[in-house]
């Protein structure tokens, strides 16, 4: 069923037309996790007169939680008011059912990553490995989950997946890489960086054990307590600035309609709707600003707080301890400079006459050396380049390409 899932709106829309008045059947579908058998026939079926649809799947059994999906394969079809409806559930309700077992079908325990049935690791379908993948290459690639979040509406759109989907992979990708973190905001999920990553990802559990009962846990609970604030009002300022978009398209249309028509009450009351429109977009403006700087704000917070916490995770020297090794620096540098200059007074006046005599007949033997002819050695196929191949005096015997 994955094909159905993933489904474009046109290709939903040519299932329809394609379904009206008849069963247009799929053979060898593979069904979801837990399922038995594995591969089984799925029918599409649309009523001409009342909009009905019907889908259809070769009767057998399910294992896993999802009791809608049982009852579909126990009974062997599932009845719909309108095909808008199937396909919302086949996006919406399928997806859930592969986020479970690859092996047996039954849920899995996120915290310990084993399956409550048969013990056995965390392994789920080939299909939801590529859409977490799809997941964390998007989020990867967005700069807005360093400086505000990514919304769960934004990753749907541009991977073209439904949001169902998304909103489960992503919780999981979340669980899995502790690079980023995850919180709710009304409807949908935000994803956004850790801003302790290095601590979760460079410690081991003795060391984060040890951070939690000392005192800078709670600084770091702030932290995190901030980060989640940040990224909700960062997705609301989107949210915001998507509307004032919005307006300002519809002022645009409304004052181009005013100067196409001809009619004096039709401009009145285009005029008094563009006034309308221009004061929820001040009240909007006003609210975006407000919300801007309350973020500003909280980055400026959250920024001090990162530094205060990478320092003490540094663990500098004290102004004593640097200003001592200071001083044991510059004597060391000093002694080893006095050493040096010792030590080639001692060489100059234990070096003869002739040792300038010999040098310049080295320098001598050197000069002619460079203008002696170097023998050419046999190179190896290792170093030959393109244009050091001979060329050879009979044409080619291989076959041309």
């Amino acid at each position: 069923m994955e094909r159905f899932i993933l489904g474009r709106n046109a290709a939903f829309d040519d299932l329809k037309r394609r379904s009206l008045g008849r069963c247009l059947r799929f053979s060898k579908v593979e069904l979801p996790p837990g399922a038995d058998p594995r591969f089984a026939a799925v029918g599409f079926q649309t009523d001409l007169q009342t909009g009905q649809s019907v889908l259809y799947v070769d009767r057998g059994a399910y294992h896993g939680p999802n009791n809608e999906i049982a009852a579909w394969i126990k009974a062997g079809q599932r009845r719909f008011p309108s095909f808008a409806n199937l396909k919302t559930w086949v996006q919406e309700t399928l997806p859930s059912a592969y986020f479970c077992c690859a092996s047996c079908g039954s849920s899995i325990d996120l915290a310990s990553t084993q399956c409550n049935r048969c013990g056995s690791r965390s392994t789920f379908s080939p299909f939801v490995e590529r859409v977490i993948e799809q997941i964390r290459a998007a989020v990867d690639r967005d700069p807005g989950s360093i400086t505000g979040c990514v919304s769960e509406a934004s990753l749907a759109d541009r991977l073209q997946l439904p949001r169902t989907l998304v909103r489960s992979a992503a919780a999981l990708m979340v669980l899995r890489d502790q690079r980023f973190l995850l919180t709710h905001d009304g409807t949908e999920i935000l994803i956004f960086c850790n801003p302790l990553e290095h601590d979760v990802s460079s410690h081991g559990m003795l060391a984060r054990f040890q951070n939690a009962v000392s005192g800078h846990s709670r600084q770091r609970r702030q932290l995190l307590k901030l980060a989640h604030l940040r990224a909700r009002l960062s997705h609301r300022a989107d949210t915001v600035q998507m509307h004032l978009c919005n307006l300002h398209n519809i002022e645009n249309d409304l004052l181009g309609d005013g100067r196409r028509t001809q009619s004096i009450i039709i401009r009145r009351e285009l005029a008094r709707r563009i006034h309308r429109v221009r004061r929820d977009i001040a009240h909007l403006s006003m609210k975006a600003s407000m919300i801007n700087r309350q973020i500003d704000v909280l980055a400026a917070h959250l920024h001090h707080l990162l530094i205060a916490d990478d320092t003490r995770r540094v663990n500098l020297p004290s102004a004593d301890e640097l200003s001592q090794h200071s001083v044991q620096a510059e004597q060391a540098i000093e002694e080893t400079n006095e050493l040096f200059q010792l030590s080639m007074d001692s060489d100059q006046s234990t070096r003869s006459p002739e040792s300038d005599v010999d040098t310049t007949a080295i320098l001598k033997e050197m000069e002619e050396i460079l203008t002696t002819p170097a023998v050419l050695e046999p190179q190896t196929f290792r170093d030959m380049t393109e244009q050091d191949i001979e060329q050879p005096d009979q044409p080619s015997r291989l076959p041309a390409d």
